[in-house]
């Protein structure tokens, strides 16, 4: 087994997988494959943020995966900025 991590997957032709790195780099190369498995992008939940807007008056704030998918622990030390500043 091989990870390759930091790289996203292009194209997949034929039992090969044509990659390139995510942080620069225009060159791409091709990898053969037997499976693959993909971490694709994240993005925010906001949906009982939206609900909770519509039905209260008042200060609402968005935190961690409504405002932006992150780790717990980004997270936790955002609800407490967010709850000082209340």
């Amino acid at each position: 087994m091989t990870i390759t991590a930091q790289h996203f997957v292009s194209e997949i032709v034929d039992g090969t997988a044509v990659i390139a790195e995510v942080w620069g780099g225009d060159a791409q190369h091709c990898v053969p494959i037997d499976s693959i498995v993909l971490n694709m992008q994240r993005f925010p939940r906001r949906s009982l943020f939206d609900e909770l807007e519509q039905r209260f008056e008042g200060e609402i704030h968005r935190i961690g995966d409504s405002l932006a998918p992150r780790r717990v622990d980004e997270a936790i030390y955002e609800g407490e900025k967010t709850g000082r500043a209340i």
